[in-house]
């Protein structure tokens, strides 16, 4: 399959016929509330664009629809030892399937 160049690094897809470890580079963001708005995280990938915006205590919806809920523990858990304001690299592997 030749990449068509509107792949996001997040949506992998395999050249062989069998199970290859992709790792991805995301970035996490903790952005501090107000009284009234909660607190946020991103997720951003390698070109900084954002993949996920989620509130810390709603995270199952947003990391559905990037395909990461499998690693909804590991970012949960480095976004809980986040200070606000401050970048976190995260790499993170991806095992992938071949399409039938």
């Amino acid at each position: 399959m030749k990449p068509s160049g509107n792949e996001r690094p997040y949506e992998l897809f395999p050249l062989f016929p069998f199970s290859i470890l992709n790792t991805v580079v995301l970035f996490l963001l903790k952005i501090e509330g107000t009284r009234r708005v909660p607190d946020y995280i991103q997720i951003r990938d390698e070109d900084f664009k954002l993949i996920a915006y989620f509130k810390i205590s709603n995270p199952r919806t947003s990391l559905v629809r990037c395909n990461l809920l499998d690693h909804m523990d590991e970012i949960l858990q480095a976004a809980a030892q986040l200070e606000y304001g401050k970048i976190r690299k995260m790499v993170i592997f991806v095992e992938t399937k071949p399409q039938s």
